[in-house]
């Protein structure tokens, strides 16, 4: 049993990294007001995410 489940768990991460990357843009929502403190402090975060991933990040 402790075998199996070993097996299983180090065949996890393989199954994860054969998804397909996100073919859309991704999205953050700020439920809160737009010009508001949060989403002025949300659109730096959004900017270095596309940077970082490669996709676009729309707020």
């Amino acid at each position: 049993m402790k075998i199996l489940l070993s097996l299983l768990l180090a065949l996890a991460p393989q199954l994860v990294l054969s998804q397909g990357w996100p073919s859309k843009s991704i999205r953050v929502i700020v439920p809160f007001p737009p010009g508001g403190s949060t989403d002025i402090a949300t659109r730096p975060v959004a900017d270095r995410l596309s940077q970082a991933l490669g996709q676009s990040v729309l707020v």
